[in-house]
């Protein structure tokens, strides 16, 4: 299950760049000053509180849930992941009349649960990537009909610059619909990318020490809870920000 770890570590890594690469918006107006520099556009800030149900909304809104994922698997995976990390596997396990069994189907369906991510990440970042491309391609033929109006305006150029006008609004649209996708296909994967990282430090946790959990459980159950608290610690900070 190390591999999972290092799958975490490296898309982490991706999805950071990702977002690193913020790509141009959308707030130039068609009668700004053309001289005016329309690269540099100050992205939203994406609200990291959200609850499951946000992310559906957002989604929703994006239209997109129904054509890229249309039985819902992104936010299934999202939801199992979640609840795998909230399960109290320590009490879950007090009340067991057969520990053993109840551990390793939780183990399994962690280590399950890790792999979809792993290819589900795969997935959306190669989405973002995409929606990354057509909005700086909407955004870049926004700025060239802007600057194709204002030059058109300048010659008097009635036709010009009316047809100049619609290609612009056109346009920053299609850059704007695109960004309300990237938007939240970004802050789906940013949530799937702290559970799962949660999710794989339980899991290793416990699983290091399922045999002393099974064969000896009032012994070692406090110090296992105690060290799975650092993980409830770090969910709890999550959703207070």
């Amino acid at each position: 299950m190390k591999k999972h770890l290092s799958a975490i570590a490296i898309l982490t890594l991706l999805s950071a760049f990702c977002l690193a690469q913020e790509p141009v918006g959308v707030g130039t107006v068609i009668y700004q000053d053309a001289t005016a520099d329309t690269t540099t556009i100050v992205a939203p800030t994406m609200i990291n509180n959200l609850w499951f149900e946000a992310i559906q909304i957002h989604l929703d809104l994006a239209n997109i849930t129904g054509e890229a994922n249309p039985e819902g698997w992104e936010l299934l995976t999202l939801k199992t992941i979640e609840d795998l990390v909230r399960t109290d596997i320590i009490q879950a396990l007090s009340l067991s009349t057969d520990r053993q069994a109840t551990l390793q189907k939780y183990l399994s369906d962690s280590s399950n649960a890790i792999e979809q991510w792993a290819g589900l990440i795969a997935f959306i970042n190669q989405e973002i990537s995409l929606l990354q491309l057509d909005m700086n391609a909407c955004t870049v033929d926004k700025n060239t009909a802007d600057k194709l109006y204002f030059d058109s305006v300048n010659n008097y150029d009635q036709t010009m610059a009316q047809s100049a006008l619609q290609d612009s609004i056109r346009n920053d649209t299609c850059a704007s619909e695109k960004r309300i996708e990237y938007n939240a296909k970004t802050y789906l994967l940013d949530k799937l990318t702290f559970y799962a990282g949660l999710l794989q430090s339980k899991y290793d946790l416990v699983s290091t020490k399922q045999d002393m959990l099974i064969n000896h459980f009032d012994v070692i159950s406090d110090t296992v809870l105690q060290e799975l608290q650092q993980i409830n610690t770090a969910l709890d900070t999550y959703q207070a920000q």
